[in-house]
């Protein structure tokens, strides 16, 4: 697959995420922490909230909303999701995660400390981390690859939590010099030791025993039991 034919880059495909450009008719669109404001020609105003989006009930009949407005609400659907069921769904997820997604949702698996560690080995090497040793630091990285920093930000969170023990618990397998998710891929293979500037901690090469979990296949990583809502806000922010 292409992510493999470039080490560097992280595991991304076709993002789901479609770009989503609201048309702003008759209204002005706002966004305040997680909430959308539509205010229409008269003044009335109407909250969308994650509530909203999850009544099976909700009108969505001339709703229109911005792209920026579509990235805030599809994570926010997204870690409510993820709030709502445990560590087996956070490793599902990243079984068949879009790297293309929102980066604040593997940031919210990330920083919590019942993710169980194969989630976390298996996301760290799907991140490409070999690409973001060739930095320095972090100020070396906004110089020359500002594009990464969200992401060069989540491998250094994951080395600090993973190497304290942060993470308490350990059900999932997962080996990346033999990938058995991706038909035994060596990741490891992809890091050339020399070219970096600030290595990968050890035991992050270390394989993990325990369960293996079918893929779910899920689209880009988007729970089915949300799809619809993610198609339905998706919908609401094209022409």
């Amino acid at each position: 697959s292409c992510f493999r034919a470039v080490w560097f880059l992280p595991r991304y495909s076709g993002s789901r995420t479609r770009r989503c450009y609201g048309r702003l008719i008759g209204r002005c669109i706002a966004t305040v922490q997680g909430l959308v404001f539509l205010v229409g020609l008269k003044g009335e105003e109407n909250m969308l909230h994650i509530n909203d989006i999850l009544d099976p009930d909700f009108d969505w009949d001339e709703i229109e909303i911005t792209e920026e407005e579509f990235d805030e609400l599809s994570t926010e659907l997204m870690i409510d999701y993820l709030k709502k069921h445990g560590p087996k769904e956070r490793q599902m997820l990243a079984l068949c995660w879009n790297f293309d997604n929102s980066k604040d949702v593997i940031r919210w698996i990330v920083d919590q400390p019942d993710t169980d560690k194969g989630t976390i080995l298996l996301l760290y090497w799907y991140m490409a981390p070999g690409f973001y040793k060739k930095f320095a630091d972090r100020e070396e990285c906004k110089e020359e690859a500002f594009w990464a920093l969200e992401d060069y930000d989540i491998i250094q969170t994951i080395e600090k939590n993973y190497l304290s023990g942060f993470y308490g618990n350990q059900r999932y397998a997962f080996d990346p010099a033999n990938d058995e998710y991706s038909d035994y891929y060596d990741w490891v293979a992809e890091y050339e030791e020399k070219e970096a500037k600030v290595k990968i901690p050890k035991e992050l090469f270390l394989a993990l025993e325990g369960e293996r979990i079918e893929n779910p296949e899920w689209e880009e990583g988007i729970p089915t039991e949300i799809s619809d809502i993610m198609d339905k806000l998706c919908d609401a922010c094209e022409e």
